[in-house]
């Protein structure tokens, strides 16, 4: 009777050792996942970003050169000139975690 209760002890261990095995194993596919969401969705921003901000330069150049029109050409210049203020402010770490002052 106790070889029994052991050999079911036993089974039951590797049972519950094989099932954390494979959370682990669900986890850290799913962390992989959710890394590797984070570098594409960085990465997407970056090309985007960049291609808005060539966009807008080429846009101020031809207002400004072939158009004459350097109201506008401020404009579109501004525009990645805020973005990139925007970017480099974010950046920054907060101050709202820091006690005193």
């Amino acid at each position: 009777m106790a070889e029994k209760q052991q050999d079911s002890r036993i089974a039951l261990e590797m049972a519950q050792q094989d099932a954390d095995v494979r959370h682990r194993e669900e986890m850290t596919r799913l962390q992989k996942r959710v890394h590797t969401g984070t570098f594409i969705s960085d990465y997407l921003g970056q090309v985007l970003g960049f291609l808005v901000a060539a966009g807008c330069v080429v846009a101020a150049v031809y207002a400004g050169i072939w158009q004459n029109n350097w109201p506008v050409a401020a404009l579109f210049l501004g525009l990645p000139v805020v973005g990139m203020i925007q970017a480099v402010r974010g950046m920054k770490p907060s101050a709202k975690g820091k006690s005193g002052s």
